[in-house]
């Protein structure tokens, strides 16, 4: 699995890491563990949401998922979105003991300001990335065919 590394808190200012020298062995070992697949035990590979080389890809304007989606943590808050739950300003409300209190934010001022505020340029890898792609060039840009162009 590539490590997150690229707009996490713990790793701004450093390097990013370069996964060329993996490369070859990500597919055998995708291989290898789809081969461990039987009725009770399925292998995903999800790399959609990242370049050839597995650096982060952004190929959306903005987040256009945040409003459809929304993440109950452990920590008993709503967070906005699974990928950025250490910020700070991706905290809803409480979710504990009343899971409700959402109902009071959701798509109120505040939230409306908060989800146009997110920069996708400043997010690490986006778990929902090809849903951003789907609304801005199918639904938004109306750009219907298999490459969206």
């Amino acid at each position: 699995r590539p490590v997150g590394w690229v707009n996490i808190e713990r790793t701004k200012g450093q390097p990013p890491l370069d996964f060329k020298a993996v490369l070859p062995l990500l597919g055998e070992q995708v291989e290898a563990a789809k081969g461990l697949e039987d009725d009770n035990f399925k292998v995903y590979c999800v790399l959609q949401k990242f370049g050839r080389e597995l650096e982060t890809e952004v190929k959306f304007s903005r987040c256009w998922a945040a409003p459809l989606t929304i993440t109950a943590g452990t920590d008993g808050w709503w967070h906005n979105c699974c990928d950025v739950m250490d910020r700070e300003w991706n905290k809803l409300c409480s979710h504990y003991p009343d899971p409700r209190e959402i109902l009071k934010f959701w798509n109120g001022k505040e939230h409306r300001r908060l989800v146009k505020s997110i920069d996708p340029k400043e997010c690490p890898r986006c778990t929902f990335s090809s849903y951003q792609e789907i609304v801005e060039k199918v639904i938004l840009e109306d750009r219907i065919n298999i490459n969206f162009t």
